[in-house]
């Protein structure tokens, strides 16, 4: 066992090292090389998560969809609401599933249309004096980091809007 000062300069030599580590995978997160000491630094990185990918940071973030709807009445009255509104914490998680599948699959009209079929039939089950219900869904659009210092700021861009009626009849595009 190592003991007094010899022992504190080895436990401040390996913080020093794995900080270093740290600062060095933000810099430039590809170690070139696959001999010795790179393939070392990889595994220490790859086990203790020195290396880890700071992606929370990254202008690849997943756009989130916003869903709004437009509730008519048989009385002519109408009434703007969210699907998060309308449903307990619980609930609240499992849309945020099934509002995941939409945004990365917005582009497949087919799979849309079930879903916004599916998300529509609880706003009907919510609301059952409703006679037809619009929904709309946008994704934000986030501005790049230069844009967003420049005064730009987060977007909603429409990616979907239909109306659907009681009964099962649709006016979806």
């Amino acid at each position: 066992m190592i003991k007094g000062p010899r022992k504190k300069h080895i436990i401040a030599f390996f913080i020093i090292a794995h900080f270093s580590l740290i600062i060095f995978s933000l810099i430039d997160p590809k170690f070139s090389g696959n001999q010795g000491l790179w393939r070392a630094l990889r595994f220490y990185g790859k086990w203790t998560g020195a290396t880890a990918s700071y992606s929370f940071f990254s202008p690849e973030i997943p756009r989130e969809i916003v869903f709004s709807f437009t509730i008519h009445f048989a009385d002519g009255t109408t009434k703007e609401t969210t699907l998060q509104e309308t449903a307990n914490n619980e609930v609240n998680a499992r849309v945020g599933n099934i509002l995941r599948l939409f945004a990365k699959n917005f582009k497949k009209k087919e799979i849309i249309r079930s879903l916004a079929a599916s998300i529509t039939a609880s706003m009907f089950e919510a609301y059952p004096n409703a006679e037809r219900i619009e929904i709309r869904g946008s994704l934000h659009k986030f501005p790049s980091m230069a844009a967003y210092r420049e005064g730009e700021r987060a977007t909603f861009l429409p990616v979907y809007q239909a109306t659907f009626r009681r009964g099962g009849g649709d006016q979806s595009p």
